[in-house]
């Protein structure tokens, strides 16, 4: 997850990770150089809180994640699904999010998954 995870521009760091349904994570997601927007819980990063709701082997994972920040814009828990299709040329890997945090635009992130998923594609 740490080779994958960030958008393009940051690092993740995981200091905690317990992959089973129930199980926690905590990460950090850097931003590497400069960039044109504050971090969520501050000015270069974003920590992240995840809970693992749902794991079913080869087909999806869902996730509760949490931003903690002080700006209310990203208060709440967001739900992640990663969807795991079998495709003739490996895996096709969807995110469907719910309740994603208001101060995060649709464009923004559309950008930070999209870079997520080409990480992945190239590990």
């Amino acid at each position: 997850m740490e080779k994958w995870r960030a958008p393009k521009g940051m690092k993740c760091v995981i200091y905690e990770f317990d992959s089973q349904p129930g199980g926690i994570y905590r990460m950090t997601l850097k931003y590497t150089g400069a960039h044109e927007t504050a971090g969520k819980s501050s000015e270069n990063e974003d920590m992240v809180k995840g809970r693992f709701l749902e794991m079913v082997p080869n087909n999806y994972v869902v996730e509760e994640v949490e931003f903690p920040s002080d700006d209310p814009e990203y208060a709440g828990l967001m739900k992640v699904k990663t969807q795991i299709d079998p495709v003739p040329e490996g895996s096709l890997v969807t995110f469907v999010c719910m309740n994603v945090p208001a101060g995060i635009t649709k464009e923004d992130h559309e950008k930070g998954l999209s870079s997520t998923l080409q990480n992945l594609a190239n590990s």
